[in-house]
């Protein structure tokens, strides 16, 4: 349907109203409350900044994910490696906002001790959105970079077999204005979260229509779904830095 339609059919909630009610659902998943009005916070912020491919929609996939036993109840991680300004956070599976609220503490708190720090989280879950972590740490007067992999979503450029992740990036960095400068991106066309909220509202954006890919639209609302997200645009230097960071990623992950 076109996006007018979509739009025609929104309900307005109050912000605080829908913080409060999805943090009872995590609670009522055994989520501990103060955990919960964190993620919950979180969720709805992407939503209001416009982002709802991070907003409340993931909602009824972290609580399945939490019920299965593949995301856990746990409210930090573990430090598993210090070397002062590398340190390595096994998440052990929990709430990814959480753990990244604590790699975001620890990089500040090494980056004033000694001029720089690195935090990596493996075995982490979804996390929200990239940016809001880098903003947290320009807030407190650092530049934040933060990186991510994913699991394979996208093929190279003409091929048919998912081989990198659409892996995020985020950049903020302090400035004298009202807030961060900031760079939050997904390194294709678009994010896969964009991509499913478009097709369940029937109104996908032409650059992501494309002949050559029939296959591509009707595998976007599969579980497994591995489908493109826009290798068409994004071209080799892209997967060179996809390709090398999925690499970094990895080799820092296993430290």
């Amino acid at each position: 349907m076109p996006a007018d339609s979509a739009d025609a059919g929104a309900v307005a909630i109050d912000a605080r109203r829908l913080i409060s009610a999805v943090a009872d659902i995590f609670t009522a998943a055994g989520i501990a409350a103060a955990d919960a009005q964190v993620v919950a916070a979180d969720l709805v912020a992407a939503d209001l900044e416009g982002i709802a491919s991070h907003g409340v929609m993931l909602l009824p996939m972290y609580i399945e994910r939490i019920a299965k036993g593949s995301v856990s109840r746990r409210s930090a991680g573990e430090i598993v490696s210090d070397r002062g300004g590398a340190i390595v956070i096994d998440a052990g599976n929990a709430l990814g906002q959480l753990t990244a609220r604590q790699a975001v503490k620890l990089a500040v708190a090494r980056a004033r001790e000694i001029g720089l720090a690195a935090v990596a989280v493996r075995n982490g879950f979804h996390f929200g959105t990239a940016g809001r972590y880098a903003r947290m740490m320009a807030e407190q007067n650092c530049v934040g970079i933060v990186l991510s992999n994913t699991r394979p979503l996208m093929p190279p450029p003409g091929g048919a077999e998912a081989m990198v992740g659409n892996n995020p990036i985020a950049i903020a960095l302090p400035s004298a204005g009202e807030f961060p400068v900031e760079a939050d991106m997904a390194l294709s066309a678009t994010a896969m979260g964009k991509i499913r909220l478009a097709a369940a509202a029937g109104c996908l954006p032409p650059p992501l229509v494309d002949s050559r890919r029939g296959a591509f639209l009707s595998q976007l609302t599969r579980p497994d779904s591995r489908s493109d997200a826009g290798s068409s645009s994004w071209g080799p230097g892209g997967r060179a830095v996809l390709s090398a960071r999925t690499r970094a990623c990895r080799t820092t992950l296993a430290a």
